[in-house]
């Protein structure tokens, strides 16, 4: 996909990034941040990092000392959605963050908050064998006893899904229209992604739109069954991003993070596209170590991936059809000139240092 000329940051730090994860009390999660394998080393200027779930590259790139090998310790600051950071990445609260891109972003953006969108975190692609970010998986009693076996049969029914004006949703609503359905035509439930496979299976939802590792948790213990992925209605969705705030664009280490986090996006490809079985143990030792999900055999068994760019770029085309669907919802209020809001430049000097990927 064609990508957006870069709006260039000055790569002079206009004041030191903190030294200290500051609190960051709105919709962090309660969760204790993980250790980072550069706690303790001294030398290194810690980032806050926040997350909505631990995902393989940055976990990975902290685990194997990439972020340490670029001058960094990373503190996980754990949230229960990629909104909940953006007040705390305008405050410079929070230095990176890491989720879901939305209108919630463009508002704060429009309205004056200084937060950089740098890198791709992650897409769904229709290459075979198909990479999905988000499946609709419905009850397996529903689907056996025949009630639903096409997303038109969803229905009527208590659907869960992610927090409402995002990417996510935007692909939720592409999914809908394949089966000719309207988000008015199900009881949409919000939860933050690792209550999916819980209420799944106490009945609170009926089906889900399911991210990983939620997906592989579903299916494993026989809960539901796939119906649709997220890449048959939204193909090459750019669904997740890498923000930066005001003060950490200008700083030292801005190219510094991103080379670490693309150190750790190539091993990623390595173990789960072209099957490094080494390179695999190292993302799934990583994920158990830090994140909350401790069962290994999830992530050695997870059923499916959505992909990463190994160069950290990203579809600007479908963050402008993005941009118009929530203009057209009216989550979005002020149509943006996105020039002003992604920052190519860190990701291409980041893969100039790292090289080609092979």
């Amino acid at each position: 996909p064609a990508l957006s000329a870069p709006a260039a940051a000055s790569a002079k730090p206009a004041a030191a990034v903190s030294g200290s994860a500051a609190p960051v009390a709105s919709g962090a999660s309660a969760a204790s941040p993980a250790t980072s394998v550069g706690a303790g080393k001294p030398g290194l200027k810690d980032v806050r990092f926040g997350e909505v779930a631990y995902g393989f590259p940055p976990s990975l790139a902290d685990d194997q000392g990439y972020f340490a090998e670029q001058g960094i310790r990373l503190n996980h600051l754990p949230f229960n959605s990629a909104v909940n950071m953006i007040a705390p990445l305008g405050a410079n609260q929070l230095d990176v963050g890491a989720g879901a891109i939305g209108a919630g972003l463009w508002n704060a953006v429009a309205r004056g908050v200084t937060v950089k969108l740098v890198g791709d975190l992650g897409h769904p692609d229709p290459t075979p064998p198909g990479f999905p970010q988000q499946d609709l998986l419905v009850q397996k009693a529903l689907y056996d006893s025949g009630k639903v076996k096409s997303i038109s049969d969803i229905k009527g029914l208590k659907v869960g899904m992610s927090v409402r004006g995002s990417s996510v949703e935007y692909a939720i609503v592409k999914m809908l229209e394949k089966g000719g359905l309207k988000m008015s035509d199900i009881t949409p439930i919000e939860l933050p992604p690792p209550q999916f496979y819980t209420n799944m299976t106490n009945g609170g939802v009926e089906a889900v739109f399911a991210i990983q590792p939620s997906i592989t948790q579903i299916v494993l213990q026989n809960l539901g069954v796939t119906l649709m992925h997220d890449y048959e209605a939204a193909p090459f969705n750019q669904s997740l991003g890498i923000l930066y705030s005001g003060p950490f664009a200008q700083s030292d280490l801005a190219v510094p993070f991103m080379t670490g986090y693309l150190k750790g996006v190539r091993k990623f490809l390595d173990g789960f596209v072209k099957g490094d079985a080494d390179a695999k143990k190292m993302a799934v030792d990583a994920v158990v170590k830090l994140g909350p999900v401790k069962d290994r055999t999830v992530f050695e068994k997870q059923t499916s991936y959505f992909l990463y760019d190994p160069d950290g770029k990203m579809n600007v085309q479908s963050l402008n059809d993005q941009q118009d669907f929530f203009l057209q919802t009216g989550t979005q209020t002020t149509k943006l000139d996105f020039s002003k809001v992604i920052d190519t430049s860190f990701a291409q000097q980041a893969a100039a240092k790292l090289g080609p990927y092979k």
